[in-house]
């Protein structure tokens, strides 16, 4: 193995990208749960199998056509699981409108929730990703819950300049918009 790596250190991303296709290639005939695993080592791997692994189940949603506004919207707990891999791919792109759907039940809320904001907490603050964000509540969120819907937040908040966030008086919708200047008047002193 001396050939890979001249340092000492060999990494898989020594190989020749054929022996790399090779691997990509077999991987892929493994049930997609086998391939979470790959996905977090890095970057590469994640870049190379998120369009299958999105694609397969959820294209469209991940994947629109040119041409078509970008909504995404899902209740599917295998969505929120896939945000991560999508957010670091190289398919991510500005979504017009993204609206999130809460679980009635407990647990899988709760990890929905944790998708969520790791998901926008990974967003660049420079540059606003989304022109509307809405997050629809059960009425059954509490505590840990409530504290993982700031984060929400505070996360949107950061990632665009300007901004405008409203709930519904019985707290079942939170939206979140990008300010449009000419839509808002100046205001006068």
């Amino acid at each position: 193995m001396r050939w890979l790596c001249n340092s000492g250190k060999a990494s898989l991303l020594d190989l020749p990208y054929d022996i790399l296709y090779l691997i990509l290639v077999r991987f892929k005939r493994e049930p997609h749960s086998h391939w979470l695993g790959v996905m977090y080592s890095c970057k590469f791997w994640n870049g190379m199998l998120v369009r299958s692994f999105l694609g397969d189940r959820f294209g469209s949603l991940f994947f629109p056509p040119s041409g078509i506004p970008r909504v995404f919207e899902s209740s599917d707990i295998n969505v929120y699981l896939g945000l991560s891999h999508w957010r670091h791919s190289p398919y991510f792109t500005r979504v017009d409108k993204m609206e999130f759907k809460l679980s009635m039940q407990d647990h899988v809320r709760i990890i929905q929730l944790s998708c969520i904001v790791d998901f926008v907490a990974s967003l660049p603050s420079d540059v606003s990703q989304f022109g509307e964000v809405q997050v629809f509540l059960t009425g059954r969120e509490r505590g840990f819950e409530l504290n993982q819907l700031s984060d929400i937040l505070v996360s949107l908040q950061r990632s665009a300049s300007g901004s405008i966030c409203q709930y519904d008086r019985e707290l079942r919708l939170l939206t979140f918009r990008e300010k449009v200047s000419e839509l808002i008047p100046p205001c006068e002193e």
